[in-house]
């Protein structure tokens, strides 16, 4: 995977991330295809870089604000 791919996926997971709909680690991996360990890479990436809050995910792994 090239890093542009890999920052569109990102880029894209943002997107999902701040529309009103609750997503889970599924519907992430599925929509942007990828693994689960790869959305979890990128969110650590995110959190990382001051983007989001890990700590809104539930424990089935959908996004709770």
């Amino acid at each position: 995977m090239t890093d542009q791919t890999k920052i569109e996926r990102i880029l894209r997971m943002m997107k999902m991330l701040t529309t009103n709909v609750n997503y889970s680690i599924d519907d992430i991996a599925d929509k942007l295809e990828l693994t689960q360990r790869t959305v979890y890479r990128y969110l650590d990436t995110l959190e990382n870089a001051g983007q989001i809050d890990v700590a809104a995910f539930d424990k089935t792994g959908t996004i709770t604000e």
